[in-house]
């Protein structure tokens, strides 16, 4: 019986320590080693419009299948930062990850152009932030 609780109580404490720690900003996510975000966005994303709050991190994964590799970003207005992008932590053999960070500034609409060094096309994103 000892064992039973005891088992049930590491159980209850792992699950509240998985909960706290995707609330919390600054914390990785365990599976793809990345900084979590508010807005989680990827290569489906393109051509897209996505509404956003003030003040949200945004997170844009990007895989590359074959040559070449997603580049710096474009991003037309002042309503969204361009913090950080680099290389995801895990790889696909089969091309780059590329993460990109932005952060909701201020209310307004913002295009995100990400061109491409190899054969595909520019990657196109719309940020309203609200």
């Amino acid at each position: 019986m000892k064992r039973l609780i005891g088992a049930v109580l590491a159980g209850f404490l792992a699950t509240a320590a998985c909960a706290s720690s995707a609330d919390d900003p600054g914390k990785k996510n365990e599976d793809t080693g990345s900084q979590l975000a508010d807005v989680e966005l990827g290569n489906s994303d393109d051509g897209t419009t996505v509404a956003v709050t003030q003040g949200e991190t945004i997170r844009l994964v990007l895989q590359t299948i074959g040559p070449g590799d997603y580049m710096d970003p474009d991003v037309s207005s002042p309503a969204v930062e361009f913090v950080s992008s680099g290389l995801e932590e895990l790889q696909n053999p089969g091309g780059p990850r590329r993460t990109y960070h932005f952060l909701a500034r201020e209310a307004g609409t913002s295009r995100i152009q990400i061109p491409h060094s190899g054969s595909l096309a520019t990657f196109t994103l719309t940020l309203s932030v609200r």
